[in-house]
């Protein structure tokens, strides 16, 4: 096989098959006055998956960010919303079907408003 060949049959390979990328998921924002605002994804997959969850007020800014999580096997993860005002955006290693996430407003230990993450 020549070099060219090679180099042909490389570049198909990248263009059918695509570039592997992190799924990304967003909720809207929400408002929760006196009450607790949560951003929690679900594993629903068979395996581990690595899972970042990034909160971020009404401006844009960055109010927490949980790294890179390592979720086990249908357990969740959570990451409370900076003056509970704002959005969350969960970034996945591998297709978002594999997860559940969204924001919830709680009062007390009861969810009251909940919106999914698309």
């Amino acid at each position: 096989m020549t070099s060219r060949t090679l180099l042909a049959t490389t570049a198909l390979v990248f263009i059918i098959g695509g570039s592997a990328r992190a799924a990304e998921l967003s909720t809207p924002t929400m408002v929760a006055s006196a009450t607790a605002l949560w951003c929690n994804i679900v594993n629903i997959s068979s395996v581990v998956q690595t899972v970042r969850i990034r909160a971020y007020n009404e401006s844009g800014t960055i109010t927490a960010d949980s790294g890179d999580v390592v979720v086990g096997t249908r357990a969740t993860l959570w990451q409370s919303v900076s003056n509970g005002r704002g959005h969350c955006r969960f970034t996945t290693v591998n297709s978002k079907t594999l997860f559940r996430a969204s924001i919830n407003v709680y009062d007390g230990g009861t969810v009251i408003e909940s919106l999914p993450a698309q």
